[in-house]
């Protein structure tokens, strides 16, 4: 399976401005949070994707934590189509907690895994923060990396190795000249495309030369288009009956002109929710709120 028809998603109770992840996110903002108003936009992206006939399995939070980035549980573990569970070491000890045995309990008793790869047993107090640090190109064997702070390169390097794909890694700078904290929020692979941008990339060669070689479009956005419209921030879906849909919130869809459009698409659907105060407040995005799952049920 080259892109994944069912997701997971962590209902957000303790959503809220993380002063110790806001040293290494310039996106977030410091403002008063309506929890009802963030559950609202979270439902919102669970009944657009079921509309489109993409699978949702939503997880519980547990209140007693209280993670404020919890709704964020793509940071934390991924699922791969070879039925491996990858859980990955978070920057923060604010995140860490995230990482709970109970949930990784219920994958193993819901879902057939092939084997669980414990990152931060290896990893040395480095950070490597799930699919918002790596951004998968199952279709071709590949992933992707900006390293940062949270993105440790050594660690890439492990576990793309182990996985059996190869890493490109790029670097990647946001106009403040800091590198964006995740690989995800300037690298999105969609179903015969590459969304990213030749301004902030370091070498965008790289890019160019991967979509050359794996016959991919290069839709490219402005940095501008990434920093204030999170438009990198998305995640190529299908539904349960192979429709690609391409989902992104309201606010990176209205950031992208009518070309850009038109150039996603030829390859597949555009889905949109608004989630306007999680990104305002969380500094991540719609594509931070799904992890892929990639597993067969048992």
């Amino acid at each position: 399976m080259v892109f994944a028809n069912s997701v997971f998603m962590l209902r957000p109770e303790n959503f809220g401005f993380n002063e110790e992840t806001s040293k290494s996110n310039e996106f977030q903002s410091k403002q008063d949070c309506d929890l009802s108003l963030v559950r609202k936009e979270f439902d919102g992206v669970v009944g657009r994707l079921s509309d489109c006939g993409v699978g949702v399995d939503v997880l519980p939070d547990d209140t007693s934590l209280k993670n404020p980035d919890a709704v964020f549980l793509n940071n934390w573990f991924s699922s791969h189509p070879d039925g491996s569970l990858v859980l990955y070491p978070m920057h923060n000890p604010s995140r860490q907690a995230e990482v709970r045995q109970e949930l990784v309990s219920y994958f193993k008793n819901t879902y057939e895994l092939s084997n669980i790869l414990d990152l931060r047993q290896v990893s040395g107090g480095s950070a490597l923060e799930g699919t918002g640090s790596l951004v998968f190109d199952h279709a071709h064997n590949s992933v992707f990396l900006t390293p940062s702070v949270r993105s440790d390169l050594v660690l890439a390097k492990q576990v793309s190795g182990q996985l059996g794909y190869h890493l490109v890694s790029v670097c990647a700078t946001s106009s403040s000249g800091t590198p964006y904290y995740h690989t995800n929020i300037v690298v999105a692979v969609g179903k015969g495309f590459l969304l990213s941008s030749a301004e902030c990339i370091e070498k965008p060669e790289v890019l160019e030369q991967y979509c050359s070689n794996m016959g991919l479009e290069w839709i490219q956005l402005s940095t501008d288009q990434i920093e204030n419209g999170f438009a990198g921030n998305a995640l190529q879906l299908t539904s349960k009956n192979g429709d690609p849909c391409f989902v992104l919130s309201q606010r990176a869809l209205k950031s992208l002109d009518a070309k850009q459009i038109r150039r996603i698409e030829k390859h597949t659907a555009i889905v949109s929710s608004d989630v306007t105060h999680i990104e305002d407040i969380g500094g991540g995005s719609i594509r931070c709120m799904l992890a892929e799952c990639f597993w067969k049920k048992q």
